[in-house]
């Protein structure tokens, strides 16, 4: 799960290079210098997002593994559950 943490703090560095690279391109009125340097920050962040999510979603699938074998762990009696 480092791993997914690291890269999604590169990605964002890129897109925060990307942005500063955009804001320094309008000054020099390079607009579409601008524009393309805009997207792949926007582009960059969310790929980091992307990466966020799947690092929720795999400790999320953990816990609910871990969860689930703690109920498949359990015993259950069928003479405590009768049949009506």
């Amino acid at each position: 799960m480092q791993h997914i943490k690291d890269m999604s703090n590169y990605r964002i560095e890129q897109a925060e290079q990307c942005l500063k690279s955009a804001k320094m391109l309008i000054d020099a009125e390079d607009y579409k210098g601008a524009a393309n340097r805009s997207y792949y920050a926007i582009f960059h962040a969310m790929r980091s997002s992307l990466l966020f999510k799947t690092l929720i979603l795999v400790s999320t699938r953990r816990s609910s593994a871990t969860s689930a074998r703690n109920i498949s762990s359990r015993t259950f009696s069928v003479s405590n559950y009768p049949i009506s």
